[in-house]
Order: C-alpha cells, then sequence, then structure tokens
C-alpha cells in the first residue's frame, strides 16, 4: 500500500509495497511522488489531481510504462486505486 501526503504529495509506503519501487528503493520513502514517477507522471499526476479535486476515485489495472518504474527483471501486477 502507499499513500501521498501534504501538498507536495510526500510518499509513504508500507514494507509490501516498497519492492516495487525496485532500484528507487533506498530513497523514495520522504520523496515528492512526482519524482519517484517521473516516468509517468503524465498520466498519473493528472488522475491525483483529478481525485483531490472532485473526490471521486479513479482507477486503472496496468500502466504502459510501469516496467520503467519497478527496474523489476520480474515485472509484478500493480492495479492502482486512487481516491481521497
Amino acid at each position: 500500500m502507499w499513500m501521498l501526503w501534504g501538498p507536495e504529495l510526500t510518499f509513504l509506503c508500507n514494507d509490501a509495497y516498497l519492492p516495487t519501487t525496485g532500484l528507487k528503493r533506498d530513497w523514495v520513502l520522504g520523496a515528492r511522488s512526482d519524482r519517484i514517477w517521473a516516468e509517468i507522471w503524465n498520466d498519473v499526476g493528472p488522475r491525483i489531481e483529478h481525485v483531490l479535486r472532485t473526490g471521486e476515485a479513479t482507477w486503472t489495472s496496468s500502466y504502459a510504462s510501469i516496467s520503467n518504474v519497478t527496474d523489476l527483471a520480474r515485472k509484478p501486477t500493480i492495479h492502482f486505486l486512487i481516491r481521497r
């Protein structure tokens, strides 16, 4: 599980989610989410902004560029549900 906190959308996650961050694992906790997900921010950023603005949840079953985010040899299936 992950969550974004505060106006800068500071990234926090539990131990189970941390392996999905791949090579970024050592610096993601407490970092800005737009830095962590720079590769997909053009897609995920507006979704997060929509949730914060309207309170309506959004979801997707995958991102085309998720392999750029995780840097893992074995790509996990990752589902995102974004809600306020």
